[in-house]
Parts: structure tokens; C-alpha cells; sequence
């Protein structure tokens, strides 16, 4: 299990909302799609996916030990056991089964045999006429994805770093989230200060970790590093981060979907 100190991608996405004044959450709209973004960068973190590209290429069941993270792991699990069209090409790794598309083992009798082999049959001729899913697809379809900052404010209050106080504006009721530990969020940043503005300004110490990089360039692509590094006053700063942007293949599906989302006519 992790514990407090042990913030997953996705959860310091979210605390990276809070303002340092008032310490109350700012989200940008479509934020869940950073977060869903983070949650796929937390499980490449870890181990549990392979990526190449923009594609996921293998997945392997594990326990992350944080309870989003895991559902969304089950459910990429799913997806590619069960060969759903476009997933079937990501391979899945450590999870015997006797029938390739078929969870468990090999059914007994001729008759539960030969459906079986129909069943695997049928979801190849439809997985073979699509396109393997790159991120912005698997960010797209996947249910577990949807409306992770509402879920993970959630959770971060069970954790005793959030605080939810219910108010109206205009009349409507909203729920404002309030972070009870400044100084985490304030750790963030300071990781992201230390590790990311000595490249930005031509010194090389060591390189910025793989989680700092993953955790700015999503950052980034939802729009929350403009927030503390304005570009008129960061210019080489906001530069670097927007090259790391670039090479992030996750964070540049999440930054689509942001701008694809924004463009609609309901306004999403």
C-alpha cells in the first residue's frame, strides 16, 4: 500500500491546482483528461504497461496498491483479454490462459470448445479491421477514465489532504475543495523548481527525474505551469517545459482531447 507521502501522478496533478493564497483547488476545465493521462503515466511508472510511441504495447496485471490507478489497470486487463477491437494488439503479459482472447483456463467438452474457439474467432475478424488504439483512443474509451477529478478530490479527502466545504454561486450549489497540507503541494513545486529551471537555464546538473518530467508535461499540457511560470517572466523556463511537452506522448493525447473538448459547441 503507498502512503501520504507516496502521491501518485495523477493526485499531484491535482494538488498542483491548489492556489498558494487561498490553498483552494483551481481546476482547469477538462482536467480529468490530464488525470486520466497521469494515470496511465503512473501505471508506465510502475511497470504495469509497456509503451512505444504513442501506443500501448504490452500490460501486465499488477497491484499498484492506490485504489483508481488499480480499476483502471483491471480495466485495461479487460479490454485486451477479451480482444475488443483496436486493443487486441497490446499484448498482455503474466496472465495464463489456455485460449488466447479467453479469460481462464481451456474449456472442457467439444461443444464449450468449439464456442470458445467461435467467440475468439469473432473478436479477431472485428479487432483486425481497426486501427491498434493509440493514447488518445484508449484515454477516449476506457469508462474508468471519466471524471477522475471529482474521484480522486474524493480520495485525497479520505487521505486527510483535502477538505470539501459545499457553497453557491448564483445560486447554484458547488463544491469547493481546499488542500489541509500547503506544504505538499509546496513540495511539488519546489521538486519541479529544483529539478526542471537549472536545464531551462543552460546549467546541467542531474537530469530531472522520469516522474518530475511525466508530472510537468502533463502539467503543462493541461494548462497549470503557465499559472507559476508566466511566460513573459519565464521565457526560458516555459520554453523548456513546452519542449518536454512536445516529446510527451501522453501528454500531448491529453492536450488533443483538452483543446477537442473546448472546441465543441456545448463548450464540452
Amino acid at each position: 500500500m503507498y502512503g501520504v507521502s507516496e502521491l501518485t501522478v495523477p493526485e499531484e496533478l491535482l494538488l498542483l491546482c491548489a492556489s498558494p493564497r487561498t490553498g483552494e483547488l483551481d481546476v482547469p476545465r477538462y482536467f480529468t483528461r490530464a488525470l486520466a493521462a497521469g494515470a496511465l503515466t503512473e501505471l508506465q511508472l510502475r511497470g504495469a504497461i509497456t509503451v512505444e510511441g504513442n501506443r500501448i504495447t504490452e500490460v501486465r496485471p499488477m497491484t499498484v496498491g492506490e485504489p483508481i490507478v488499480d480499476e483502471i489497470l483491471a480495466a485495461l486487463v479487460r479490454d485486451v483479454q477479451l480482444g475488443r477491437p483496436g486493443a487486441r494488439q497490446t499484448r498482455l503479459v503474466g496472465l495464463p490462459t489456455d485460449y488466447e482472447g479467453v479469460p481462464g483456463p481451456a474449456p472442457a467438452g467439444g461443444w464449450a470448445r468449439r464456442v470458445a474457439h467461435a467467440r475468439v474467432a469473432m473478436r479477431t475478424a472485428a479487432a483486425s479491421v481497426q486501427e491498434p488504439r493509440d493514447f488518445q483512443r484508449w484515454l477516449q474509451v476506457l469508462p474508468h477514465l471519466r471524471d477522475l477529478d471529482q474521484r480522486y478530490a474524493q480520495a485525497l479527502e479520505r487521505r486527510g489532504l483535502l477538505i470539501s466545504n459545499r457553497r453557491r454561486t448564483l445560486g447554484m450549489p458547488r463544491t469547493v475543495w481546499t488542500t489541509t497540507a500547503p506544504a505538499h503541494t509546496e513540495q511539488i513545486a519546489a521538486r519541479i523548481d529544483r529539478e526542471i529551471r537549472p536545464h531551462a537555464h543552460g546549467r546541467t546538473p542531474a537530469p530531472p527525474s522520469p516522474r518530475t518530467v511525466h508530472l510537468v508535461a502533463l502539467a503543462h499540457a493541461a494548462g497549470l505551469t503557465g499559472r507559476r511560470y508566466p511566460e513573459r517572466e519565464h521565457h526560458a523556463t516555459h520554453r523548456y517545459i513546452e519542449d518536454l511537452t512536445a516529446a510527451h506522448h501522453l501528454a500531448q493525447a491529453a492536450h488533443s482531447l483538452i483543446k477537442h473538448d473546448s472546441a465543441l459547441p456545448s463548450g464540452g
